[in-house]
């Protein structure tokens, strides 16, 4: 299985298991105290600790420029895809930092290219702190 299918496989299986989530919360999750919301899900946190840790792998097993411009662009572009619910939403732009791991293997040129759409896509006045980091890599 290639870089990329590993990626894509641990992105479905996250989305799969957060629709599952939000499938079955009542409305009433999570007030007053009571209950718990899906974005409380222990589901979000594992994604983020899973990706981080497969591209921790893919950077120490030396993958190429080409597999590293698809992967940290699959990264970069996930949120944009699903915004909805916004648990998913949040919980794919703070998985954006596992491509700091990556970053520093892709092509320069590619990088460039990332940047200006990364740039576009998330406007300056909406960027949280990880986003940030993400843009100094690219711009770097």
């Amino acid at each position: 299985m290639s870089a990329v299918e590993e990626l894509q496989a641990l992105y479905t299986a996250y989305l799969a298991e957060a629709a599952e989530v939000e499938a079955h919360a009542r409305p009433w999750d999570g007030i007053l105290g009571f209950g718990a919301r899906p974005a409380d899900h222990p589901c979000h946190t594992r994604f983020v600790e899973h990706l981080v840790q497969k591209t921790r792998q893919f950077r120490d097993d030396g993958i190429s420029a080409e597999e590293a411009d698809r992967l940290v662009e699959k990264i970069c572009h996930e949120p944009l895809e699903h915004r909805m619910p916004a648990s998913v939403y949040w919980t794919l732009i703070a998985a954006q930092g596992a491509a700091l791991d990556l970053i520093p293997r892709m092509d320069p040129a590619d990088r460039a290219s990332l940047c200006a759409r990364f740039q576009q896509d998330y406007p300056r006045s909406e960027r949280l702190p990880v986003q940030k980091y993400v843009l100094k890599a690219l711009k770097a």
